[in-house]
């Protein structure tokens, strides 16, 4: 969890509940306004049955919510729990301390400059799963990192939120956000749009996934089409192999099918550099990527044999090994 300003969120929670004397109508009117919101939506929350404490606690747990310094968001959080039916509940999450909120607004909060202008209104927004969805349709915008959003990540949360497959120490994650990989790679510089766009150009390609090693961390790209082959970096942006990795950890197709084949399918030489014995190692490969048998790689007759008459093969390698075999 990231570590919040509890001063901060304590004068926000406390704005909503003490009406302090102001010069002039107008600040006051607003604090009265934003006062009777408070109320109308905490006996929402009441009658629904969706909160359990008393009114400070809720003006509290709506403050941690918030990401913002002035309580941007609080007025629109009241609104939607005020207009809640039983048929159609805002989507809050009142057993989480307020962080998926609070994620999903900074995330919002950051990147809403690059947001086509017609959805960078808040209060145009019915639901929190609305404001993701609209984040994640606009994503290919948000190559450069925010630095906002970055310090405000938690290393381990990003880990083990982000984490797909694991075994032996070696895990493979899928970063949502160039923030986030930025954040296991330890590195902030070489990825940032506002440089070269190299995350950007990483997007294009493929699926992104950052791999954890006692190696240390690697970018690897599986590209979308196949007969493409992927890309794998260091964490310095120098182009490195998987081999560095697999040497430091125990990590064999029987215990770890799913991540070998990833592997494979994103370095289709790897199979042929580790001499890999299970079939399915080298069929993951020359699935994405048949060329590979281009460039030297050699398979037995044996191999041959076995891949020929695996249903699995695609025709594009079929044709690849044929034509090699003679």
């Amino acid at each position: 969890m990231a570590t919040r300003d509890i001063q901060q969120e304590t004068s926000k929670a406390t704005s909503l509940l003490v009406p302090c004397g102001t010069n002039g109508h107008k600040p006051q009117q607003r604090l009265q306004s934003r006062q009777a919101n408070l109320v109308r939506a905490f006996k929402r929350c009441t009658l629904l049955k969706l909160f359990q404490g008393d009114q400070d606690a809720f003006a509290a747990y709506l403050g941690a919510c918030d990401p913002s310094l002035n309580g941007k968001y609080l007025r629109w959080l009241m609104n939607r729990l005020a207009k809640q039916t039983p048929n159609r509940l805002f989507d809050l999450d009142f057993t989480d301390e307020g962080e998926s909120a609070r994620k999903t607004l900074l995330t919002f909060q950051v990147k809403t400059q690059y947001l086509p202008i017609e959805q960078r209104d808040i209060l145009s927004y019915l639901s929190l799963k609305e404001v993701d969805q609209v984040v994640a349709e606009n994503e290919d915008r948000f190559n450069h990192i925010s630095y906002a959003l970055l310090d405000s990540l938690n290393t381990l949360d990003v880990i083990e939120q982000t984490r797909v497959m694991e075994h032996d120490g070696y895990s493979v994650h899928q970063p949502r956000t160039i923030e986030e990989a930025a954040l296991m790679l330890t590195n902030d510089v070489w990825l940032d749009g506002r440089k070269k766009g190299f995350y950007g150009q990483l997007k294009s390609l493929g699926t992104v996934y950052i791999f954890l090693s006692d190696f240390g961390p690697m970018i690897g790209v599986l590209p979308r089409g196949t007969e493409e082959r992927g890309v794998v970096y260091d964490s310095t942006g120098e182009q490195s192999m998987f081999e560095d990795a697999l040497m430091l950890h125990d990590l064999s197709y029987e215990d770890a099918p799913e991540i070998i084949e990833l592997l494979c399918k994103i370095d289709p030489a790897l199979p042929f550099d580790e001499e890999m014995e299970e079939i399915e190692s080298f069929l993951a490969a020359l699935n994405q990527f048949p060329l590979v048998l281009m460039e030297d790689r050699e398979l037995t007759d044996e191999q041959i044999e076995e891949l020929l008459a695996h249903p699995q093969l695609s025709d594009a390698a079929r044709n690849v090994i044929e034509e090699i075999v003679g």
